[in-house]
């Protein structure tokens, strides 16, 4: 294990960059661990971008996270998020922005623990995983990007008016860019001028009646592509 990669975020923040793998089997299951170390939660394999190894070489990154906790040997991945600043990401370094890089993986070989860094590793259906987020059970950022991926519904904290999830930093400051036909994507962006959201979605809504109740000012930055 090398030392994390550090730069430099979108605020001028200290950062670290991390790498995640969504494995799912032949049911559809996901592959999850519950994690040892901070942060907490279930989670997919994930973990730093170590010195010397490159931003956008990340797929190397992704291929030694997963042999290092799982055993499997990465055969396919596929890149789905591509530097994606996420803010309130809080690693055991102190560090609370990360950027990351998300791959979808197939994978070879048979699943084990990794007895340093996790208490189990499973398979978890989707409705397993949704059953997690209910219970708050879920690692933050994994949380917020089986939302994204549409594997669970909600976020953590709308209903019980936190807002403690890691939220991704788009660092044109710009929410709504297609990234489908007819479709916005779905991202909740906190930067330093106030809140960013896709103004008609669910999750929007709940976020500006939370900031309005807390009487925070709320500054859209949303602008077309």
């Amino acid at each position: 294990m090398g030392n994390p990669k550090l730069g430099k975020s979108f605020s001028g923040k200290p950062m670290h960059f991390s790498v995640g793998a969504i494995i799912k089997n032949k049911e559809g299951k996901i592959l999850l661990v519950d994690r040892k170390n901070p942060p907490f939660g279930f989670a997919g394999l994930a973990g730093h971008i170590d010195e010397g190894e490159e931003p956008d070489r990340a797929i190397r990154a992704i291929v030694r996270e997963v042999l290092e906790e799982s055993g499997f040997i990465v055969t396919n991945p596929k890149l789905m998020e591509n530097a994606a600043e996420m803010i309130n990401n809080m690693c055991k370094h102190g560090i609370d922005v990360h950027c990351w890089f998300l791959f979808e993986c197939e994978c070879s070989g048979m699943p084990r623990k990794e007895e340093g860094g996790a208490h189990s590793i499973g398979w978890f259906s989707p409705a397993e995983i949704q059953q997690l987020s209910n219970e708050n059970k879920l690692e933050p950022v994994w949380e917020f990007w089986f939302k994204r991926y549409k594997i669970i519904t909600g976020m953590r904290g709308i209903k019980g008016g936190k807002t403690s999830a890691a939220l991704p930093v788009n660092q044109l400051k710009c929410v709504c860019k297609p990234d489908e036909a007819g479709r916005c994507c779905d991202y909740v962006i906190l930067a330093a001028e106030g809140w960013v959201c896709e103004k008609d979605t669910e999750m929007g809504k709940a976020i500006r009646a939370r900031f309005k109740t807390d009487g925070k000012e709320i500054k859209d930055n949303c602008k077309d592509n």
